[in-house]
């Protein structure tokens, strides 16, 4: 069972080459005086992507002192698989019980989440991306 899914493409970013999400993490109880870490693992029965070749995903996330919020950045690879044109990868991970932290079960701790990533390669007319690019300002791509 999947805690939670979120779908993913490129389709309609085709000049980016990657994309950061951060996941939003929230704890219970009270804020603490130190910065604590959030474990996560992947699931390899849920992941379908290569690690940097498809996916990035930090193993922790740090919750700061004096806040119970924090996010796991997740980064999004488009073109680095030469195999990919349409293809659909999933990552699979959980969060992970550790020193600072356990898992209160029934509260969807424990529950894997899973990212499905749609990727999709742009084919362009011969000679159309270097004009296409040529006329936009830099700081558009």
């Amino acid at each position: 069972m999947v805690g939670d899914s979120l779908p993913y493409g490129f389709s309609s970013t085709y000049l980016i080459d990657s994309t950061s999400l951060n996941i939003y993490i929230q704890v219970m109880g009270m804020p603490r005086d130190y910065d604590r870490a959030v474990g996560v693992e992947l699931i390899d029965s849920l992941t379908t992507g290569e690690e940097n070749i498809h996916y990035f995903l930090g193993k922790e996330a740090i919750v700061k002192a004096g806040e119970v919020e924090t996010s796991l950045p997740l980064t999004l690879y488009r073109n680095r698989d030469p195999e990919a044109s349409f293809k659909r990868v999933s990552i699979g991970f959980r969060l992970k019980a550790n020193e600072d932290f356990d898992l209160v079960p029934g509260m969807g701790g424990s529950a894997p989440y899973r990212v499905i990533l749609q990727l999709q390669q742009v084919a362009y007319a011969a000679g159309f991306q270097g004009r296409l690019l040529e006329s936009l300002p830099q700081c558009c791509y």
